[in-house]
């Protein structure tokens, strides 16, 4: 039986299984471990996922932000 199972993130930022059980047989630790990988794979995903959107947005902003001085230098 498991007492506890959560995913926290480890100092360089990727997702990682911190599991505390208590079991008689191997099954469930294995179905721990693969569900609580297959979390983890989910989570890192979300993750760079962000990554790339804040990217982008910033990409964008700084675009933006080029525009502007730009436009701000040809007005005066």
């Amino acid at each position: 039986m498991v007492s506890e199972s959560k995913i926290v993130l480890n100092p360089n930022g990727r997702a990682c299984l911190d599991v505390k059980a208590r079991n008689s047989g191997g099954r469930s630790d294995a179905l721990v471990a693969v569900s609580s990988m297959v979390l983890a794979v989910v989570v890192e995903r979300g993750l760079r996922e962000q990554e790339e959107k804040d990217e982008e947005m910033n990409k964008v902003m700084r675009f933006v932000e080029r525009r502007r001085r730009k436009n701000r230098f040809f007005e005066e």
